[in-house]
C-alpha cells in the first residue's frame, strides 16, 4: 500500500516521540507544559462517509441499452424543397413539377407552332432532403444531456462527502518561571473531502464506479454523428410532446420511463453518517501530544533566531560520536568472539589471524577487478573504432561499385575505350577488400587476447573471493551471537554463489589437508630419530 501524507506525517511524529522522551529535559519541560493551568482547551473533530442509495443508479443502468438502440436506429425524415427556375436549368422533370405547372399555366407564355410540344418558360424542381434532426432525435439528446447533469452532480458530492473531516481544535498555555516565559495559543480549523483514512468500503467503492461507467456511456453516445448533428438544432423544452413513436417503440418507451422518473426523483440518492465524533475536553494522551508541539515550535524560534549554524554543527558532531559508538561497539565484540577462538585450539587462532590477513589482502583485489573492466572497455571502445572504419570502408566500397557500374554502362556505350579503367577499378576494390578484411582479422584477435586475459584473471580473483567469503561463513557460524546480518541462501542465486564457496574452500581444505600431514609425518620421523 502506497502511503499518503498521513501515514507519513504519522511515522515521523513517532520517530520524533522516540527520539525526544528519553531525554530528561525534555520531558521535564514537557510534564511543566502539562501541569501549567490552561486557559482553554478544547477539540471538536468529526469524521462522516456516505452510504449511496442504489435505485436510481440501476435504473439508469437498465435503460441505458434502450438508449443505444435507439440511437443507432438514425431515425430521419425526408425534407422535400422546390424552386421555380429557368426552363434551361432544369435537371429531371417529377410528378410533382407536372402538378405545379398544370395549376399554374401562368408558366407557359408561348404559344408553340401546329405539331410542336408545348416548352414552359419556368417550371417548378423538387429536391429531397434528408435531416435527423426528427423530434424524437432530439428528446434523445435531451435525455443524455440531463442523464450526464444529473449523474456527474450527484457523483461529486458523493465523492466529496465520502470520509469528510471537520475539526476544530484551540490549545493555550502559559508558562512563567525564573528563567522562561512562554505563551503558546493554537487554535485550528479544518475540513477536508475524500480523507484517505479509513478506506473506503467495498459498496461506496463499487457504486462510484457504476457511476463512472454510466458517464462513460453517455459520453460515448453524445459523440455519435448523429447526436453530433442533432445538437447543432435547438433543445426540446418541458413539457415533452407524445408522439406515436415515443408511446409505441419499445426503445423509445424505455426512454420516456427514465426521463419521467428522473424528473420526478427528489431524493439526494445518498445519506451521510458519522464514523467519529468527539466534542469537549482534549484526552490525556492528546493534551501530551500537542505539549509536545509546543516544544517543537519552541525549538523553530531557536532556529530561526540565529542559532541554526549551531545547531546543525552539534548534530553532526553527535552523529560522528554515536558512530564511533557503535564502531567500537562491534570492535568490541570482535575482540570478544576473538578470544573465545584462541581459547579453543592455538592453531585456530592462527587460521583466524591468517584468515584477517587475507581479508585485509581482498581489499585491493576490487582495484585489480576495475583495472580489467577498464582494460575491456579499452578493447571495446578499439573495437568500435574498427567497426566504425569498417562501415567507412563498406560505404567507399559501395561507392567504388556504384563507380564501377558506371563504367560498365560507359564501356558498353563506348566499347573498349574505358576498359583499362574498369581493370584499375576493380583492382583497388580488391586491395580494399583485403585491408578491410586484415584490419578486422587484427582487431578480433586483439580483442580474443584481452578477452581470454580478462577472464583468466577473473576467474583466479572470483576463486580468491569465494574462498575468503567461505572462511568469513565459517566464522560466523561458530558463535551463535555474531553481531551481523544473517544472510538469506534461499534463493537461487544465493544458493549458487554458497556452493561456489564451498567448493573453493573444500580445494583450500584439502591443499592444507596435505601440507598438515607432511608436517605430522616429519613431526613423527624426527622424534623417533631423537629417541
Amino acid at each position: 500500500m502506497q502511503n499518503n501524507m498521513l501515514d507519513i506525517l504519522h511515522r515521523s511524529f513517532l520517530a520524533y516521540h522516540k527520539e525526544a522522551e528519553n531525554d530528561t529535559d525534555y520531558r521535564k519541560f514537557q510534564q511543566l507544559i502539562l501541569r501549567t493551568d490552561q486557559t482553554e482547551e478544547w477539540c471538536n473533530t468529526t469524521l462522516s462517509t456516505c452510504d449511496i442509495q442504489t435505485d436510481w443508479i440501476e435504473r439508469i443502468e437498465a435503460a441505458l441499452p434502450f438508449l443505444e438502440r435507439a440511437v443507432s436506429e438514425n431515425r430521419q425524415f425526408i425534407l422535400r424543397q422546390g424552386e421555380i427556375v429557368p426552363i434551361e436549368k432544369m435537371r429531371r422533370v417529377s410528378k410533382t413539377s407536372v402538378e405545379h405547372l398544370a395549376r399554374h399555366s401562368e408558366l407557359i407564355t408561348r404559344e408553340p407552332a401546329p405539331g410542336d410540344d408545348i416548352i414552359p418558360e419556368k417550371m417548378l424542381m423538387t429536391e429531397n432532403i434528408g435531416t435527423y434532426t426528427v423530434y424524437e432525435n432530439r428528446f434523445l439528446y435531451m435525455l443524455l444531456c440531463y442523464i450526464k447533469d444529473f449523474v456527474e452532480i450527484k457523483y461529486s458530492k458523493i465523492s466529496d462527502l465520502s470520509n469528510f473531516f471537520s475539526s476544530e481544535t484551540v490549545f493555550e498555555k502559559n508558562l512563567s518561571g525564573a528563567k522562561r516565559n512562554l505563551h503558546f495559543s493554537l487554535k485550528f480549523q479544518e475540513t477536508a473531502s475524500g480523507v484517505s483514512l479509513p478506506e473506503l468500503t467495498k459498496e461506496t467503492t463499487d457504486c462510484l464506479s457504476r457511476m463512472k461507467n454510466i458517464l462513460a456511456s453517455v459520453d460515448t453516445l453524445l459523440k455519435t454523428s448523429l447526436m453530433i448533428e442533432v445538437s447543432s438544432a435547438p433543445m426540446l423544452k418541458p413539457p415533452i410532446t407524445r408522439t406515436n413513436v415515443l408511446m409505441h417503440n419499445p426503445c423509445f418507451v424505455a426512454a420516456m420511463d427514465l426521463y419521467d422518473y428522473l424528473c420526478t426523483y427528489t431524493g439526494d440518492g445518498y445519506t451521510t453518517r458519522d464514523l467519529y465524533t468527539r466534542q469537549g475536553e482534549l484526552t490525556d494522551t492528546a493534551r501530551s501530544d500537542y505539549a509536545e508541539l509546543v516544544a517543537f515550535v519552541s525549538y523553530l524560534a531557536y532556529r530561526q533566531g540565529g542559532l541554526y549554524n549551531d545547531l546543525v554543527a552539534r548534530y553532526l558532531k553527535e552523529e560522528e560520536r554515536r558512530q564511533e559508538e557503535e564502531r567500537q561497539a562491534k570492535i568490541a565484540r570482535l575482540n570478544e568472539l576473538k578470544s573465545k577462538l584462541e581459547s579453543l585450539d592455538p592453531k585456530t587462532a592462527e587460521y583466524i589471524l591468517a584468515l584477517e590477513d587475507q581479508c585485509k589482502d581482498a581489499k585491493a583485489e576490487p582495484d585489480e577487478l576495475s583495472k580489467l573492466r577498464q582494460m575491456l572497455q579499452e578493447a571495446d571502445k578499439k573495437l568500435t573504432a574498427a567497426n566504425h572504419l569498417r562501415i567507412a570502408a563498406n560505404a567507399e566500397l559501395d561507392q567504388m561499385k556504384e563507380e564501377l557500374k558506371r563504367r560498365e554502362w560507359l564501356e558498353r556505350a563506348s566499347g573498349e575505350k574505358h576498359r583499362v579503367e574498369l581493370d584499375q577499378a576493380k583492382l583497388l576494390i580488391h586491395q580494399k577488400n583485403e585491408e578491410i578484411e586484415t584490419i578486422s582479422a587484427e582487431y578480433e584477435a586483439k580483442l580474443e587476447t584481452l578477452n581470454e586475459q580478462f577472464r583468466t584473471e577473473y576467474a583466479t580473483l572470483a576463486e580468491k573471493y569465494h574462498l575468503l567469503h567461505a572462511r568469513i561463513h565459517a566464522i560466523q557460524s561458530k558463535d551463535v551471537a555474531w553481531d551481523s546480518d544473517e544472510e538469506d541462501f534461499s534463493t537461487k542465486e544465493a544458493f549458487a554463489k554458497l556452493e561456489a564457496e564451498y567448493r573453493a574452500f573444500r580445494r583450500f581444505f584439502n591443499a592444507q589437508w596435505k601440507i598438515a600431514k607432511q608436517r605430522i609425518r616429519e613431526n613423527k620421523f624426527k622424534k623417533k630419530s631423537n629417541q
